[in-house]
């Protein structure tokens, strides 16, 4: 580490991949999830063909998340009232 911070432009891309997968706490998804109806991945990718995901279940998992977000934050809105 450096602590003169002149390195900080090659450690934004791990600062931003940690800040985009971190979950919120009221809603407790991440951002990458809520974009991208999908946890990222760490891990380095062995299959060279992913498997198609149909497209209607693919819609259909984000109208879910969208729910899931809307139903916390009326939730965390009501508590601050």
């Amino acid at each position: 580490m450096d602590y003169n911070l002149s390195n900080w432009l090659d450690l934004l891309p791990s600062v931003e991949f940690a800040y985009n997968n971190q979950a919120y706490e009221d809603i407790k998804e991440s951002s990458f999830f809520l974009e991208y109806g999908k946890h990222s991945r760490v891990d380095p990718i062995l299959v060279k063909e992913s498997p198609q995901r149909d497209l209607n279940d693919l819609i259909y998992k984000q109208q879910e998340v969208l729910e899931q977000v809307k139903a916390a934050l009326t939730l965390v809105a009501e508590r601050i009232k």
